[in-house]
C-alpha cells in the first residue's frame, strides 16, 4: 500500500502527463552527467525511459538480487530516483 500511495501514485493516474513530468526531466540529468550523451538523448522524446521507470527496472533485469536491491533503493526514497538511475544507467 506505501508504494502505491507514495513511490508510484503519478503513475496510477488517469493522465500521463504526471509521468511524463518525471521523464522531462532527464534530458537535463543526462547534459549535466555526460554533454554527448545529453545532446543525442536530448533531441527525443524520452518515451525510451517510460518503461524503466513504469516497472523500476523490472521488466529488463534478470538478476533479482540487484533487481531486490534497486527496490530496496526506490522504495524509501523520493519517487525520482527511478529517473536517476536511467540517467545513470543511460551514460
Amino acid at each position: 500500500e506505501y508504494i502505491a500511495l507514495h513511490n508510484i501514485r503519478d503513475t496510477m493516474l488517469p493522465s500521463i502527463e504526471p509521468t511524463l513530468g518525471y521523464l522531462r526531466l532527464l534530458p537535463s540529468l543526462l547534459l549535466k552527467v555526460d554533454d554527448e550523451v545529453g545532446r543525442h538523448l536530448g533531441i527525443i522524446k524520452p518515451f525510451y525511459a517510460l518503461p524503466f521507470f513504469l516497472t523500476w527496472f523490472a521488466h529488463d533485469m534478470r538478476n533479482r538480487e540487484a533487481l531486490m536491491r534497486l527496490f530496496d533503493l526506490f522504495i524509501p526514497t523520493h519517487p525520482c530516483m527511478p529517473i536517476y538511475m536511467i540517467a545513470a544507467v543511460r551514460v
